[in-house]
Parts: structure tokens; C-alpha cells; sequence
């Protein structure tokens, strides 16, 4: 593979891109992942083939290691060729702008206050990115997994809020499309998950699930230690006030003072209060 626009590629992540034996170019894009609060270093660059019909254009998926180019996964020979086409400066300037991209998505992190007090366990997606997964700008899922038998799966990772726990631990709810769900809680310091909560399947067919989604890169401890951290660190931030809280009140205006009868009138005539403006003015 070459890229028809090196440069542009490393400013914006996108050219054509051109495949030995291949008749038709290619618009490549790099995009880093997109996961919140992730340690990775992962991008995924896909390819979608430029032919006279839209219909029978091919689209090349493969998620590379910015840091060394290598594909994370089994690929094919042509994803291969995507993988290994991809020049390290471009790779750098992606890893730049993941960096900066994080940089700014933490700094947007805002802790819903109205959370604070609240029982349970906090999904870190709600926290974090904001909304329901019933509203337009939910984002939150940690994973999507397709078990064996076809049925998939939801994944979302669940941190105890609790001031003053050290729990160092992740709860992780596995929700299936027809309802059935199970928890396994996983301790950044034990081997094994506790496997609980479990309806609609057997507590072996929970552990089973479990274990053939374990070897995915969203299952890494690291990640799950990572917003761990996180959480804590905003927990451990006073709550913002606003600045208008610390405004002092308004002194009220002085009343000037009522002259006395015999002092000179404020308006500089001279004379006396009672015989300029403080006339017919009880005294």
C-alpha cells in the first residue's frame, strides 16, 4: 500500500490510499479510540474502496498499534498490507492527536454533583460523558460481545463511589438482547471475578461468557485501574461553586443625614438649614 498524500495523512488522518494489484484507490481514515478514560494506544484505520458503484465497494478494518504498526489481532493479507502500509510519522502524528483529543475529553470531564450522596454503584460512562442510554448523546457502553451462540451482549463497568473505600475493584454488568444479565466483579488484585447476580442463565453459562470475553483489550485490568483512578481523583476535588457564591452582598447606600435646624444648609447659601431648604420642614 502507499498513500497518494503522506502529509496530509499525518495533519488529518485522512488521504487515498493505493493497493498492489487493487484497480480502484481507497479513502483512508486513521481514528484513534474513542473509549473514555482509555490507556491504549490503539488506532483503527479503515478503508473504504472508491468504485462506480457505491454497492460493491469493499471496506478494510483493521485496528493497529500506533506505537509499533503491528495489527492487534489476526488480519487478512490485505489488512495486513494496510497495517504494515501505514508510515511512523503518521503513526506519531496520530498518537499527537489522541493525546491532545484525551487531553481535552478529560479536561470536559464534569462530575454530575447531583450524584453525590447516592447509594449503589456508578456507571462511569453516565459520570463522565453524560446522559442515559436512552438519550442522543449516550456514548457510555464499555464493550458490545457477541457470545457463541450468537446472542450478544452489553458490557458496562460499574465503580463503588463510597468516600473513603478502597475497594480497588470494577463491577461489570453483562446484559444480553433478551434480557437475561449477570455481574462479575473483578479485583484489581485478584486472579479470579466473582460471578454473581445471574438471571436468565446459569451461573456456568455466566462464567463461560465471561471467560470467552476476558481476552479482549477492553478487558484489561489497566483500564479498569485507570478509571478507578479517575473516579477517585474527581471525588477528591471540592465541589465547584460559582464565583457569584463568593460575591459579597451589596453594602446598601448610606442615607445622608438630616442637617440640624441651625447648621449651615448643604447647598452652600450659607445659610442656616431651618431658613433655606430645611424651611416648612418639621423640626
Amino acid at each position: 500500500m502507499w498513500l497518494e498524500d503522506p502529509d496530509e495523512m499525518a495533519k488529518s488522518g485522512r488521504t487515498l490510499a493505493r493497493f498492489d494489484g487493487q484497480p480502484h484507490p481507497f479513502r483512508l481514515e486513521l481514528q484513534g479510540c474513542p473509549t473514555p478514560g482509555c490507556w491504549c494506544q490503539d488506532g483503527t484505520a479503515v478503508a473504504v474502496e472508491l468504485t462506480p458503484d457505491p454497492a460493491a465497494a469493499r471496506t478494510l478494518r483493521v485496528v493497529v498499534d500506533l506505537s509499533t504498526g503491528a495489527p492487534t489481532g489476526p488480519v487478512e493479507p490485505l489488512t495486513q498490507e494496510l497495517a504494515s502500509g501505514l508510515p511512523p510519522q503518521v503513526r506519531a502524528a496520530a498518537r499527537t492527536r489522541l493525546r491532545d483529543h484525551r487531553a481535552r475529553e478529560l479536561d470536559g470531564f464534569v462530575l454530575d454533583r447531583s450524584w453525590l450522596g447516592r447509594g449503589g454503584l456508578w456507571p462511569f460512562s453516565h459520570l463522565f460523558r453524560g446522559g442515559t442510554p436512552d438519550e442522543p448523546t449516550y456514548r457510555g457502553l464499555l464493550d458490545r460481545f457477541r457470545a457463541a451462540d450468537g446472542r450478544s451482549f452489553t458490557v458496562q463497568d460499574l465503580y463503588c463511589p463510597r468516600a473513603g473505600c478502597d475497594c480497588r475493584e470494577v463491577t461489570l454488568s453483562f446484559d444480553r438482547d433478551d434480557g437475561a444479565s449477570f455481574t462479575a466483579v473483578v479485583g484489581f488484585e485478584r486472579k479470579r471475578p466473582l460471578i454473581g447476580d445471574a438471571t436468565g442463565l446459569t451461573r456456568a453459562d455466566a462464567e463461560a461468557v465471561f471467560q470467552a470475553w476476558s481476552p479482549s483489550e477492553r478487558a484489561d485490568r489497566a483500564r479498569f485501574v485507570e478509571r478507578y483512578r479517575t473516579l477517585r481523583e474527581h471525588l477528591a476535588r471540592p465541589v465547584a461553586v460559582s464565583p457569584r457564591a463568593h460575591r459579597p452582598a451589596p453594602i446598601p447606600a448610606a442615607q445622608p443625614a438630616v442637617p440640624g435646624p441651625h447648621t449651615p444648609c448643604p447647598c452652600g447659601s450659607g445659610k442656616k438649614y431651618k431658613r433655606c431648604h430645611g424651611a416648612g420642614q418639621p423640626t
